[in-house]
């Protein structure tokens, strides 16, 4: 079994055992506490070495001329936007709730992405299905971390296309009229059943300088909203799905 689907079923046991989601959240707070510490003793040393760095460069502002220096620093910055990942990743569960127009949101990163499109022929639509209208716009979630979760989709659809191609989001609801479904999809190049996976599971990656936590952060922070989050790749087409519960009083 691998470990999206261990967090799915330790997910659904819990929802329906009290006593079960009581120990996950002891062992979940200790686990968070202990990276937490780990990230704190790790980034404190390399701030001191940045610094170190930063004031040799002012006093021998030469030495940037040195192969490899911009080098360093990058390797530097690299290692602190990981332990910031990690710190997100080790967080993503802890949610502000309140109503959110979710068809403003994706708008709004729609047109946010269009000049990171730019040197592509990419179309990208928003599609909102007729029974998804009287949910989208009014859904209680965390704004931040959803908008975390789909920058990140959207990100990735847009890596998966070389050169022209499209993306789509759209929303509708399932049969059952009890999930709100969310997908992005891209046309392109499909990913490799292998990979498929594990697609979910932290610090795996395909991606050359890919840190392999932003799509184990989606999951988390998706499953926190009691929602799932699920990805299908074939026939040249590749498409995630956000599914969120609809509640009575949605």
């Amino acid at each position: 079994m691998y470990q999206n689907d261990v967090d799915e079923k330790l997910h659904q046991l819990c929802t329906n055992n009290s006593e079960l989601t009581d120990l996950m959240k002891q062992y979940e707070e200790e686990n968070k506490l202990l990276v937490s510490q780990i990230t704190h003793e790790i980034r404190n040393p390399l701030t001191l070495i940045y610094s170190t760095l930063q004031l040799i460069e002012h006093k021998n502002p030469d030495i940037t001329q040195i192969n490899y220096w911009s080098n360093l620093k990058d390797d530097m910055k690299d290692v602190f936007s990981l332990l910031d990942q990690l710190s997100e990743y080790n967080h993503c569960d802890t949610l502000s709730i309140h109503p959110v127009d979710l068809q403003v949101l994706l708008t709004e990163l729609v047109t946010s992405f269009k000049p990171y499109m730019s040197d592509k022929a990419i179309s990208i639509s928003v599609n909102i299905g007729r029974y998804a209208k009287p949910f989208i716009h009014s859904y209680p979630c965390d704004e931040t971390k959803i908008k975390q979760v789909f920058t990140n989709l959207i990100k990735n659809a847009v890596e998966a296309i070389e050169d022209r191609g499209e993306i789509e989001l759209k929303c509708t609801v399932d049969d059952g009229r009890s999930r709100l479904l969310i997908s992005v999809s891209n046309t392109g190049s499909t990913i490799e059943e292998k990979d498929l996976i594990k697609i979910f599971t932290p610090f795996v990656t395909t991606k050359e300088n890919g840190s392999g936590l932003g799509l184990p952060t989606a999951k988390r922070i998706i499953l926190s909203h009691d929602g799932t989050i699920t990805v299908k790749s074939e026939q040249n087409k590749t498409t995630f799905t956000v599914a969120l519960p609809l509640r009575k009083n949605d």
